[in-house]
């Protein structure tokens, strides 16, 4: 994939292929993280409900579409019901704290706003967003479009290469609001290409999402054992061969290496819904003047103003009315005398 400038404002295109470009947000991730961004200084509305994260999340979502004119748009949400894993196993993420109340009571505005904007987006039931996320990139990439996914979650690492990367919030720049993810970066960080970090995870665990893994190996041993043999597949084919103590300990949790592969594997077969098409994804049909509206309904001017200009930029793009001369008396007004003039005219 062809490295992208985020800093500036790129083409239309996000690239100089000519390809389409679809971008993927992560919808809970950016939520989370502009709420918590505010969590001393909170902002409020007339009513003195928090809507920080509604702040936030718009705010981002208007720059974004602003300065990467992506040519599709999709969000991912996550199911309102428990998910296959946690049938799998209900202790996964059992150890996060219960989401905020003042959160929790943003995430249908977040919705409302979304619905009135016309962008699309999508849950499945029994899934997390980050499935709903691999679906769709697995999906578009074969159809020739270039992905983009906008979040700082690690599991969707997997997804680098080839038609598709991510952007995650300026890390090594702080001052750039996404930066670009690809597979030699990925690599720099994790030791391993973006294909092996899943098995990397079913090896050191995720005390994020409470994913047990081997008890006793960390992540320079799983780097290693992974660059040595390839997968967790084969290093249990030659787990015999290691020696002491980690030898032991990798062999007595071999059930607990593969269960937790089959957590931080992500899902590719995610039913999207009869009515989901890429055309229905289309920038073209916002309505950024709708969210306006409705970021003024909840004390958002900032947010609004932002999706006024991108409506004036849409207004813009229609055929341009060609100007006439003013025929009428008119003048220039240079300095203050002359505008005390005018007015003593008028």
């Amino acid at each position: 994939m062809e490295s992208l400038d985020f800093s500036g404002n790129p083409p239309a295109d996000c690239g100089k292929d000519g390809r389409k470009t679809l971008f993927i947000l992560d919808s809970y991730g950016l939520i989370y993280r502009e709420y918590f961004a505010f969590v001393k200084r909170p902002l409020t509305n007339r009513a003195g409900e928090n809507i920080s994260a509604v702040h936030g999340f718009f705010n981002n979502l208007a720059l974004t579409l602003k300065n990467f004119r992506p040519d599709m748009f999709v969000v991912a949400l996550d199911s309102r019901v428990p998910t296959f894993r946690h049938e799998m196993y209900p202790e996964y993420k059992a150890n996060r704290q219960e989401t905020p109340d003042d959160l929790k009571a943003q995430f249908p505005w977040i919705e409302e706003i979304m619905a009135a904007l016309g962008i699309t987006a999508v849950r499945s039931d029994g899934f997390e967003a980050d499935d709903v996320i691999a679906t769709v990139a697995r999906r578009a990439s074969a159809e020739g479009f270039r992905v983009f996914v906008l979040s700082g979650d690690k599991d969707l690492l997997q997804l680098v290469g080839g038609n598709v990367g991510i952007l995650r919030p300026g890390k090594k720049d702080k001052t750039k609001m996404w930066e670009e993810v690809d597979s030699a970066l990925v690599e720099e960080e994790w030791g391993v290409p973006p294909e092996k970090i899943c098995d990397i995870l079913s090896l050191t665990g995720d005390t994020a999402d409470n994913v047990p893994g081997v008890k006793g190996v960390g992540g320079k041993t799983a780097v290693k054992f992974i660059k040595e043999y390839g997968s967790v597949e084969a290093l249990y084919e030659h787990s015999s061969e290691i020696k002491g103590a980690v030898g032991e300990k990798v062999r007595a949790d071999e059930e607990n290496a593969f269960f937790s592969k089959k957590l931080v594997a992500l899902r590719y077969d995610v039913p999207l819904g009869d009515g989901f098409s890429f055309e229905s994804l289309s920038v073209a049909s916002l309505d950024y003047s709708a969210a306006a509206k409705k970021l003024r309904e909840f004390s958002l001017p900032k947010a609004a103003g932002l999706f006024d200009e991108l409506s004036r930029g849409k207004e813009g793009e229609s055929e341009a009315v060609p100007l006439k001369k003013n025929e009428g008396d008119y003048k220039i007004v240079r300095d203050k005398d002359e505008l005390s003039a005018l007015f003593s005219r008028a």
